[in-house]
């Protein structure tokens, strides 16, 4: 008769599969169980890689990381920002302090408790900006017939639906935190078109996969100047397949087409985004200035850190990648192909 042990180890994947089927999914966020000032100072909320070239102090490699990917996206100053994945706020901050600010900058996550922080955060280093400030707590792709007020979804503001900006008075998310604009002109005037969307080191959690997520981005851009600019993490060609399709998606809380069915090379990446209708592309690797300054920094903190840096070095030497992308809309475009779906 087989051991326990044995009978537990062989219905892992099993249980891998049954878990998102039975718990909430606020539950299955990773980050709703980890504390953004954690790795920090405790002054800073900053989650992401970073970018260690010049710096072992996680808050200014995060910091840094966010800095170069914004530099990178190239884009047009003072327009309309989508900051997707924002976390605890910081990434906010960041688009808040440019010069010219944005007029408008839109801000999403999927989690409720991230909406309140960087609330927080832009009312205590920002009350008095001119910044038009719409706050989203949704699912990062728009999921048609249920996310109407979703960003993304291409007939949001042809709907009927009220917009909504934020008002800096410092209420709580009970009270009336929203400023309701009645005018019909306003209020129909249809979907905002994003000079900006700023994706840090989250896109590859994004469902049902990254290329769906891609072809939604393209028409909320604007036509000729909007850009996508994000961080994502590019795996080998070959993983295993049983790693691929039952442990890393739970364990990572990624979806298995975002490890199984990725392009295999940087050119195969630009490729990509070039089939589904983005021009001007252009994808960076940028693992040697993130993966060893972020494992050595897990490393020196001790406990189960030691072990998440161990991991990080042991998908480094196995060729997993850490890259940047940036495209953008051409002038004359509709809806994005769905590439691969």
């Amino acid at each position: 008769m087989p051991s326990p042990i044995f009978l537990f180890v062989v219905s892992l994947p099993l249980l891998f599969r049954l878990v998102p089927m039975v718990v909430p999914e606020a539950y299955l966020e990773p980050y709703a169980w980890w504390d953004a000032k954690t790795l920090n100072d405790g002054q800073v909320g900053w989650r992401n890689m970073g970018w260690w070239e010049t710096t072992d102090n996680f808050s200014l490699a995060a910091e840094a990381l966010a800095g170069k990917l914004l530099d990178f996206a190239d884009a047009r100053p003072g327009g309309n920002v989508l900051d997707i994945a924002h976390g605890a706020g910081e990434s906010l901050a960041l688009h808040l302090s440019t010069q010219p600010p944005p007029v408008n900058l839109h801000a999403l996550t999927s989690l409720a408790s991230e909406t309140r922080q960087s609330k927080d955060l832009v009312a205590s280093r920002f009350p008095d900006t001119t910044t038009q400030i719409e706050w989203f707590t949704c699912s990062a792709t728009y999921r048609t017939g249920r996310d109407i007020d979703h960003p993304l979804n291409p007939m949001r503001g042809f709907l009927g639906e009220k917009k909504r900006a934020w008002s800096d008075e410092g209420e709580d998310d009970e009270g009336d935190d929203t400023e309701e604009f009645e005018d019909e002109d306003v209020a129909s005037a249809g979907p905002l078109r994003y000079d900006l969307v700023y994706v840090l080191d989250a896109i590859y959690h994004f469902k049902p996969s990254v290329s769906y997520f891609l072809a939604q981005v393209l028409p909320t851009l604007q036509p000729g100047t909007g850009v996508l600019a994000y961080t994502d993490i590019l795996p080998p060609p070959k993983i295993n397949n049983v790693l691929g399709h039952l442990v890393l998606p739970p364990l990572l809380s990624v979806p298995a087409r975002n490890l199984m069915s990725r392009p295999k090379s940087l050119d195969e990446y630009k490729a990509l985004l070039e089939r589904i209708g983005y021009e001007g592309v252009e994808v960076q690797d940028w693992s040697d200035g993130v993966w060893k300054g972020f494992a050595s920094n897990l490393s020196r903190r001790g406990g189960l850190w030691r072990l998440v840096a161990w991991l990080v070095s042991v998908a480094e030497r196995n060729g997993w990648k850490f890259i940047a992308v940036r495209g953008r809309r051409p002038a004359d475009t509709g809806a994005g192909s769905l590439v691969g779906e």
